[in-house]
């Protein structure tokens, strides 16, 4: 692990606190300066197309929500409204969660959570279920390629089409994907009594200091300038 990326625990520790110090102290501060951290991260680690796509999704969530929260009472703008509110606290979680899903790799990962000598069973699982989703969108990325090759297009306004042509094979590849997995796990030693190695040397960096730092120091300004602002 490179002097420039966070601790793998750091940053699933993150993913799973976040969401509920954004529920807890409801915000609009702390959600715009989690999201700046957020981007600044993502610039860190060099990933400035997702940052920008990202900060884009969330400027447009939230002129949406300021212009249901100001519009008159009418069921249109209650539905956008509960929508975007929705959204809008999800996305700056997800902008760090999407270093653990696409850019730490399973064998730093498994390395992290033998670190926190957790029980072989739950790391084998919580590195699964992290894997599982990019596994997934990479095989949607290659169906949608068969797809266009055979000059076959999808359309919202055929539902049963794109059921029978996206959904239903990537329903079969996920159960072959648990499947290799799985195996993958097996063949690396899961049921081995003895205590995991790995090639991987995981320290706490300057980089994970000044993280914690600025999205600590971010929460508890937002927090004492008012709570609920």
């Amino acid at each position: 692990m490179t002097n420039s990326k966070l601790h793998p625990l750091l940053l699933l520790s993150t993913t799973i606190l976040l969401p509920f110090v954004i529920s807890v102290f409801d915000s609009l501060l702390m959600i715009i300066s989690i999201q700046l951290v957020g981007v600044i991260l993502l610039c860190l680690y060099k990933r400035v197309k997702r940052a920008c796509e990202m900060t884009v999704v969330f400027s447009v969530i939230f002129i949406l929500y300021n212009t249901a929260l100001h519009s008159p009472s009418i069921h249109v703008f209650a539905y956008l409204g509960m929508f975007t509110f929705v959204i809008l606290r999800i996305i700056p979680p997800m902008m760090i969660a999407s270093l653990l899903l696409y850019d730490v790799e399973t064998g730093e990962l498994l390395a992290a959570l033998n670190q926190a000598r957790l029980p072989k069973k739950l790391m084998i699982g919580c590195t699964a279920a992290i894997r599982f989703l990019p596994s997934v969108q990479d095989e949607i990325h290659i169906i949608r390629q068969a797809l266009k090759m055979r000059r076959v297009k999808l359309s919202i306004s055929r539902p049963l089409e794109m059921m029978e042509y996206l959904l239903v094979p990537v329903l079969f590849r996920t159960q072959i994907i648990s499947e290799e997995m799985t195996a993958n796990a097996i063949t690396k030693g899961a049921q081995s009594p003895n205590r995991r190695t790995s090639i991987y040397s995981l320290r706490w960096n300057w980089m994970n200091t000044l993280f914690v730092a600025a999205l600590s120091t971010t929460i508890l300004i937002c927090i004492g300038m008012g709570g609920k602002g």
